[in-house]
């Protein structure tokens, strides 16, 4: 096994990717369902992807090479999140009652040296309580990783974990207090290069939970989002007639602890949010926000409206609308640095067909008038479960055994079918900024290592495009 990974390492080294096509998708040769893809940006159109059957849950290191690589994860792990931040990846979750965050080194599935051992998943359990156990953290549904300290380019692998992850974690002990809360994980002197797990001191790891405390029972937790100077957490606001965006930011590199003692509120429309905010960070320490409204009540109709707010003045620069019709939709949204553009995920009924179709929209952040998006379904992917930018102008998407990376523009190719949906221009919303005091509980957690072995699964090609 050890001389077939150090073969399949040195061939991916050497061998360049195939990047010509506009479109490929490809599939696994198991009855894993993917849940989470992200792009791997060390290696160009490499992917790294959680993925679970009826026994267990894999992490999975792909390219399109014929062979796929995977370590498995126990079965009473539930993963709701993960980031990769250089060589290193992030999971986050849950484990029965307790939520944990992990980090191994993705550099084992590929260079030789790390192919003399198994890799290694490090795991900590954030298990503690606050005020007589009145808050307690059970999982870590999303994060956002980050260095406020970067010594190294992002082209320099790294061999210790100590980034920083703010996260939203549930708190199911209490309804007194929050069931959402703003967390902020440190790993500590943590090697991950599998010749020394730690440096000259044992490795720790430290966890705050913060939330607002006059306006918790009012503020609920949506998203969590990173740009180039801030961390940024977005709250909602459902109570009848003070329906209203909350706005936290935090400069990088600041302590974390007063990422809510300042608050911008920016008063909406009725029946805004009927789904989940979903954000998501772009360029220039820009936000864009995007949620299911009501269009027209006599009608019934809906759209998506999607809000742009620059951290910098806290302005909202432009708004913009998705019409639904009588249809209600949830959206995803990812962001591609080097085109510019959203990448939004959602079902939609083009005019020509009777039916919802799971599509990608190509949205421009900056318009500032009305215009078509383009948009693409393909027929043999019904649903995406994950998808996630690449480090050039395309993006990868996952659905059960299959994934897919295409390249932008959305135009057409004989793998998938493409349709124009039009956007349009909507007010934009001012807002006031409240300075409130927010609440910090620190605690300090255990580490616990989990070797585990390195499984072997076939891929192939399903349709490709040049």
């Amino acid at each position: 096994m050890k001389k077939q990974l150090f073969i399949f390492g040195f061939l991916l080294i050497l061998i360049p990717a195939v990047c010509a096509q506009n479109y490929k998708r490809l599939s696994v040769s198991s009855n894993t369902n993917t849940t989470i893809i992200r792009s791997y940006q060390y290696l160009e159109n490499a992917v790294v992807c959680y993925s679970k059957d009826n026994h267990s849950g894999y992490i999975e290191y792909r390219t399109e090479f014929p062979t796929t690589l995977r370590v498995p994860i126990p079965a009473e792990y539930e993963i709701k999140d993960m980031r990769i931040y250089k060589n290193l990846l992030y999971l986050c979750g849950c484990k029965g009652l307790n939520a944990f965050i992990a980090v191994m080194d993705l550099r084992y599935f590929y260079e030789a040296p790390y192919t003399t051992m198994p890799p290694t998943i490090i795991y900590s359990y954030l298990n503690g309580s606050s005020e007589e156990g009145k808050i307690h953290i059970n999982s870590i549904e999303k994060m956002v990783v980050y260095s406020d300290n970067p010594q190294n380019p992002m082209t320099e692998p790294t061999s210790f974990a100590n980034e920083d992850i703010v996260a939203i974690a549930l708190n199911n002990h209490n309804p007194s207090y929050p069931q959402k809360v703003a967390i902020h994980i440190k790993f500590n002197n943590l090697g991950v290069n599998i010749t020394s797990l730690y440096g000259t001191a044992l490795p720790t790891i430290t966890l705050d939970i913060m939330y607002c405390t006059p306006m918790f029972h009012y503020m609920e937790l949506e998203d969590v989002m990173l740009t180039e100077n801030y961390i940024s957490l977005v709250s909602y606001n459902h109570t009848s007639h003070n329906e209203a965006y909350y706005i936290n930011k935090l400069d990088i590199g600041s302590s974390i602890s007063s990422i809510f003692n300042s608050t911008y509120i920016y008063p909406a429309p009725d029946d805004e949010a009927l789904s989940s905010i979903k954000g998501v960070g772009l360029s220039d320490n820009h936000i864009e926000l995007a949620t299911l409204a009501l269009k027209d009540a006599a009608n019934s109709t809906f759209e998506i409206r999607m809000r742009n707010i620059a951290l910098s003045t806290m302005q909202m620069t432009n708004s913009q609308s998705i019409y639904l019709d009588n249809y209600k939709h949830d959206i995803d949204m990812i962001f591609n640095n080097s085109t510019n553009k959203i990448v939004a995920l959602m079902y939609y009924r083009p005019s020509t067909i009777s039916y919802d179709v799971h599509s990608f929209f190509e949205i421009d952040p900056w318009a500032t008038t009305s215009y078509y998006a383009s948009t693409m379904y393909d027929f043999e992917l019904t649903h995406y479960t994950s998808f996630d930018p690449t480090q050039s102008a395309s993006f990868v998407a996952s659905s059960y055994n299959k994934w897919f990376r295409k390249e932008l523009p959305l135009n057409t190719s004989p793998c998938h079918f493409r349709y124009p949906v039009q956007i349009n221009q909507i007010n934009s919303i001012t807002f006031e900024k409240v300075d409130f005091h927010s609440y910090t509980v620190s605690f300090s957690n255990s580490l616990e290592f989990l070797w585990t072995d390195i499984e072997f699964v076939n891929t192939e090609i399903d349709c490709e495009s040049e």
